[in-house]
């Protein structure tokens, strides 16, 4: 996720002018420093649904931005439910 929203940000500058790297002060930032910060980003969104410290500022940027958190909540309530399937099998085994 990190690669694509650095991707959109790098080739979208020329469109729009502004992005989210212009906006946190990295268009001059190297790739390693600018990869980063987007993987940070990746990390926030996927694990708290993001911080709020940057948020997406072109439209390719917000789809991707609600394709992961769609995602990222997909994957935890299905991590929840098989916890509670093994919890439950659990409760069978002990009666």
């Amino acid at each position: 996720m990190a690669c694509i929203l650095h991707s959109i940000a790098t080739t979208e500058i020329e469109i729009y002018g502004v992005n989210w790297l212009s906006n946190q002060g990295l268009n001059d930032a190297g790739n390693f420093e600018q990869y980063i910060n987007s993987l940070y980003w990746s990390f926030t969104t996927m694990c708290t649904v993001g911080y709020g410290d940057f948020h997406p500022m072109t439209t390719n940027e917000r789809i991707l931005s609600m394709m992961i958190m769609i995602l990222s909540s997909g994957i935890f309530a299905f991590i929840i439910g098989d916890i509670g399937r093994i919890v439950s099998g659990f409760n069978v085994l002990a009666a």
